[in-house]
């Protein structure tokens, strides 16, 4: 559908409210997708090829008579050269020909395929190679870090085994504290949350004898001032262990398999993460459970501090504290090469879903630019009412760009938070039809020929018009702004997000002295587009209990300073409408509850639902809801 075929849709619709075309509209938009791909016509042979690359590097090909387009057969081609790819791709094309068309080909026809194939190979990765956005390298096994548990389960067993093997060489009362002295000189001191502790275990086992030697000879000879030092030295050689069982426990620790890997990034993010372990008997399941940054060389560099966490044996709070739990650090299980672009600050790859297993190397992608932008184009229910000024065809563009995408865990490490994580460009149209169009100005000349309760020395400047804040945002035709964000935190332990946003806005609402009238007294009075700056803060809670739906929860606030030379704001007292407060209110309060479905995995296209109840924010009375229905879309295509 082209962008002039859709505007006069919308218009149509606006003019004829025909609300039934407009749900059709929204189906034809979900539908509508556009993929990077290549199609080539074997004229010669009366077949057509339509191939795309995977996100994992593999060729999708799709082979059909040019005649009956509508019925391709798809096939799979995991080839890593050009010479590789041309021999399969003829093969499967001489298999698809021979079976479905049920003819042969002759050699020129061969030859000609070849060519095509080689052709093919290049344009499909001459596309791909614009869009990448790095690679992803996954460990065949990787390190189980256990900190001070593992130190302390270790340590104690080589201690015993020492004391043990002291007593055998005739010396049972050499005193335990000069035993720990060594220990903790040599394999407590200095250990800290991510230094490897085979760097303080696996001591060349001729030191550790002769450390221990040595103290054991020189108790015994200020005991009893013995002379026979060599053969107590002897008999402890043969006695006290060495640290190769310490050294392969620890090595098997070192090298545990890595079977299989999941990864969601989204948004920038590493929203979840997952690993299987082999632990020879049995598999142990460690995951990331809050989302990590994932754009940035310093989002890159904070893998080092990530932990994952076993699933099945999560640790409490007291062992997170004190960092007493085997974790795997995230910088030993992947490793991430971006691609540099001219003018590329965010080096994060589109929205995917990564399942792969441990040595595997990925290339992922950017989003493709037709993914850039998306728009929000819903109808105002209660806009269908003649009487209502709601727009009844509204429209949000907007585009999220990651500033801030670090993260900070929590104490309990289940959750994190960060902030000024992104900022939201937005532009939205509110009301495209010309019905109540206007807002309805109020003259200061009608109060002071009527003043009743009101002084019009109230006001502090002597504009002609007046009006509220909420009647300019009601009337609002269409503004242009962002979000920025200064809080964000995240749980996938409740499935919520927790984001407070300020945002600025420039708003343009078209007024007149008689929008009540009729058409052709509003086209004779004075009217003027009345441009407002707007400050937005926005508090919300996002519940996210599955992929295809979500909730929103949010309070906003939109403050608002009219820029109109003619016009100041008022407002009026909760109990009666027809009376002035000595200071107006700025304050519009907008309460929103919001639903959206995923109706299609294949595209990024949501149908929602949002109802907002909007007031101004010192008398509620003073209000208006909106029931909202739309789509949510790309606007360069899906």
């Amino acid at each position: 559908m082209t962008l002039i075929g859709l505007t006069v849709m919308l218009k149509y619709i606006v003019m004829k409210r025909n609300w039934l075309l407009f749900i059709l509209l929204l189906f034809v938009a979900q539908l509508h997708s556009q993929t990077n791909k290549t199609t080539i016509t074997l004229s010669q042979i009366n077949i057509g090829v339509e191939s795309s690359v995977t996100d994992k590097g593999d060729i999708e090909v799709k082979f059909y008579n040019i005649e009956t387009p509508e019925s391709p057969n798809l096939y799979s081609l995991r080839t890593k050269s050009v010479e590789t790819f041309m021999q399969v791709f003829s093969d499967k094309l001489t298999y698809w020909i021979r079976t479905e068309e049920k003819r042969e080909l002759n050699k020129n026809d061969t030859s000609k395929i070849f060519a095509d194939a080689a052709y093919l190979w290049h344009q499909l990765f001459a596309i791909n190679r614009e869009n990448e956005a790095g690679v992803l390298k996954i460990s065949k096994t990787v390190p189980l870090k256990g900190y001070k548990d593992s130190l302390s389960l270790l340590r104690g067993k080589l201690r015993n085994n020492t004391e043990l093997a002291i007593e055998k060489s005739g010396i049972d009362d050499f005193p335990g504290s000069i035993l720990d002295s060594i220990f903790n000189k040599y394999f407590t001191d200095g250990i800290r949350p991510g230094q490897k502790i085979e760097d303080r275990l696996l001591l060349d086992k001729r030191i550790f004898r002769d450390k221990i030697i040595t103290a054991v000879i020189e108790y015994e000879q200020r005991k009893k001032g013995s002379s026979k030092a060599n053969a107590l030295k002897n008999s402890l050689q043969a006695t006290i262990p060495d640290t190769s069982f310490f050294r392969k426990s620890l090595q098997n620790l070192s090298t545990l398999p890595v079977k299989e890997v999941q990864i969601e990034i989204n948004n920038g993010y590493i929203e979840m993460l997952y690993m299987v372990l082999d632990f020879g008997n049995k598999e142990q399941v460690y995951w990331l459970p809050y989302p990590i940054g994932f754009s940035s060389f310093r989002n890159f560099n904070n893998f080092k501090k990530m932990e994952l966490i076993n699933l099945q044996n999560q640790p409490n709070e007291k062992d997170t504290l004190n960092n007493k739990y085997p974790v795997v650090l995230l910088s030993d299980l992947l490793s991430y090469f971006p691609i540099l672009g001219i003018d590329r600050r965010d080096y994060s790859p589109k929205d995917t879903v990564i399942r792969c297993q441990g040595g595997e190397q990925i290339t992922v992608r950017k989003e493709e630019t037709s993914k850039l932008f998306e728009a929000h184009i819903f109808s105002d229910l209660i806009g269908l009412n003649e009487g209502s000024p709601n727009g009844l065809l509204q429209t949000e563009i907007k585009k999220r760009i990651n500033i801030n995408t670090s993260v900070i865990p929590f104490k309990n490490k289940k959750s994190a938070f960060g902030f000024f994580q992104y900022i939201t460009p937005q532009i939205t149209i509110s009301k495209l039809e010309q019905h109540n169009k206007y807002m309805q100005l109020m003259n200061l000349d009608s109060v002071r020929m009527n003043l009743g309760g009101n002084d019009s020395a109230l006001f502090k400047n002597q504009h002609k018009y007046y009006g509220t804040a909420l009647e300019i945002f009601r009337h609002q035709s269409y503004s242009a702004g962002f979000d920025l964000n200064i809080f964000k935190a995240t749980t996938h332990v409740y499935k919520l997000n927790f984001l407070f946003d300020i945002g600025g806005r420039l708003g343009f609402t078209h007024a007149s002295e008689y929008a009540n009238a009729d058409s052709a007294e509003i086209a004779r009075a004075p009217k003027f587009i009345l441009s407002s700056l707007q400050v937005t803060p926005d508090l919300s809670v996002v519940f996210l209990p599955e992929e295809r739906f979500s909730f929103t929860v949010a309070n906003k606030m939109f403050i608002i300073w009219p820029l109109q030379k003619t016009f100041q704001l008022a407002s009026f007292k909760n109990d009666n409408d027809a009376i002035f407060k000595k200071k107006p209110n700025r304050v519009v309060d907008v309460i929103e509850l919001l639903m959206t479905l995923r109706l299609n995995d294949k595209t990024n296209g949501k149908l929602f639902g949002r109802l907002r109840f909007n007031a101004q924010s010192d008398n509620f009375k003073n209000n208006f809801s909106q029931i909202q229905i739309g789509y949510s879309t790309n606007i360069l295509g899906n």
